[in-house]
């Protein structure tokens, strides 16, 4: 999130999507007019004429978009996941386009649909280079920082937290371990704190203002992740699940956000929209119920600022 409204980042990154497609096609028709100069291949064709087409191009791009969840999750953590989603759309979305020209019998010069395709592209690519570039400035300035917890201590918790240290620009900050044994509390592992052990969760959670819980423990203990999953549903905390559990059955699963409710989807295909450090075959939930306000202070607030 660029602010603490994460719709209203969505929304932002949507319209600008919108925009850049709209700018595209009036830049698209300039071009080809200015070609025109040169090589005589048609009329000249203002960007306002065929106003149905421009229509048909900003509801499409947007649908595809959509299609493809392009602004849900929205944390800016891979760039080359997102510049794909743009060549997905502009791809399957001039098809369209062109379909549409063909049954409506619009004379519009293809030419212009595939001149705008190009520039659309080129534009999009840049647009994403460039609010990546502008994320990763507001990081290392402090900012866009998602504050999260780690559920486990052992080697699956090792590999998210080296995951997390290669990708800086990924905005997490780990505030501390959760170990099973209550003898290590007050230790450090993988250079972090461990802050409490599982039977302090729902102490940790309720009286430590965090964005996320993030449960890295190993298969054998898929008891205790449905306890904290329940426990983070009842306190309104976020969870994800780093786990391979599921390696030959599915490349990415998400639970979708909703208030008090988890509901499984599951996406043939990889992507790289959940911040995990192998993506091709751990598993993702995320439960939502809302953060609410900053929560009060205890014995319990052990975590590092």
């Amino acid at each position: 999130m660029i602010t603490n409204y994460p719709k209203l980042t969505r929304l932002w990154v949507a319209l600008l999507d919108i925009g850049v497609t709209f700018a595209s096609y009036i830049c698209a028709a300039y071009l080809r007019n200015l070609t025109l100069e040169f090589y005589a291949f048609g009329g000249v064709v203002g960007w306002h004429t065929h106003w149905e087409i421009l229509v048909a191009i900003l509801l499409v791009w947007r649908g595809l978009f959509g299609f493809q969840e392009a602004y849900i999750g929205q944390r800016f953590t891979s760039l080359k996941a997102d510049l794909l989603v743009v060549a997905k759309t502009v791809l399957f979305g001039t098809l369209v386009v062109l379909t549409f020209a063909f049954l409506i019998k619009s004379n519009i010069p293809r030419s212009l649909i595939f001149i705008f395709a190009i520039v659309n592209l080129i534009f999009l690519f840049g647009e994403k280079a460039l609010l990546y570039q502008f994320i990763g400035y507001l990081r290392k300035q402090g900012k866009n920082i998602k504050r999260v917890l780690v559920l486990g201590a052992g080697d699956v918790a090792k590999r998210f937290i080296d995951s997390v240290e290669k990708y800086p620009d990924w905005g997490l900050k780990i505030l501390g371990l959760i170990c099973k044994n209550e003898l290590n509390v007050g230790d450090e592992r993988f250079g972090y704190k461990l802050v409490g052990h599982t039977a302090d969760l729902r102490e940790l959670l309720h009286y430590n203002p965090i964005d996320e819980l993030i449960v890295a423990l190993p298969a054998k203990h898929l008891g205790a992740v449905e306890v904290a999953m329940a426990i983070c549903d009842e306190e309104g905390v976020p969870v994800r699940i780093v786990s391979p559990f599921f390696k030959n059955l599915i490349s990415k699963s998400f639970i979708s956000l909703r208030p008090a409710t988890c509901h499984k989807h599951v996406i043939p295909g990889l992507t790289e929209s959940f911040l995990l450090c192998q993506p091709s075959y751990f598993f993702t939930s995320v439960c939502k119920g809302g953060l609410g306000p900053t929560r009060d202070r205890s014995p319990f607030n052990t975590l590092q600022n």
